[in-house]
C-alpha cells in the first residue's frame, strides 16, 4: 500500500464514521420527537377523560 492509499483509506474511514454518527443522531432525535408527541397525546387523552368525568359528576349533582 502506498501512502496515498493509506491516506485515502483513512479519509474514507473517517467519512464513514461521521456518516454513522450523523445517522445515529438523526435516529435518536426522531425517537425523542416521537416519544414527546406520544406523551402529549396521552396527556391530552387524560385531560379529556377527566373533563368528561367532571361534567358527568356535575350532571349527577343537578
Amino acid at each position: 500500500m502506498t501512502p496515498e492509499d493509506v491516506k485515502r483509506d483513512l479519509a474514507q474511514a473517517v467519512e464513514d464514521r461521521l456518516a454513522e454518527r450523523v445517522e445515529g443522531a438523526r435516529r435518536r432525535r426522531a425517537e425523542r420527537e416521537r416519544a414527546r408527541r406520544e406523551m402529549g397525546e396521552r396527556r391530552a387523552a387524560g385531560l379529556k377523560s377527566r373533563h368528561a368525568r367532571k361534567l358527568a359528576r356535575q350532571e349527577d349533582q343537578t
